[in-house]
């Protein structure tokens, strides 16, 4: 499985990254345009991301909108379109406007931080992701 993991904060990147090596290869990003660049090489390497983890804030776009970009490349992407990314929005807003936000921008599945592998495992089993 090929992961990317986005957030700004730089602990939280190595946290999740060491969270999910043990599951595959982890790539992460540290704001919304690296890891859309990151997501285009990879689908032009033919080796597309699996899971990805976002974070919704983000100081130069935020998270729902990169879910968004993400998905309209996707959509272009015809061979890719049939099994899109699984995209798990991980963040510290826990507000309802903030959840149903992100399904509606595209996302999966969504936790809330502190980060703790028991509650990660239970959100990718809910998102399809066999650990």
């Amino acid at each position: 499985m090929r992961i990317l993991v986005v957030d700004d904060d730089y602990i939280s990147r190595v946290k999740l990254s060491r969270l999910l090596s043990d599951h595959g290869h982890c790539d992460s990003s540290p704001n919304g345009d690296i890891a859309i660049r990151l997501f285009a090489a990879a689908y032009n390497e033919s080796a597309p991301y699996n899971l990805i983890t976002m974070d919704i804030e983000m100081p130069d776009m935020s998270g729902q909108e990169v879910v968004m970009r993400i998905r309209e490349m996707e959509k272009s992407w015809r061979d890719v379109s049939d099994s899109p990314a699984k995209i798990l929005m991980v963040t510290a807003k826990d507000r309802a406007k903030d959840v149903v936000s992100s399904y509606y921008e595209g996302c999966d599945g969504y936790l809330a931080k502190p980060i703790r592998p028991d509650r990660l495992n239970k959100a990718l089993a809910e998102i399809g992701i066999k650990i």
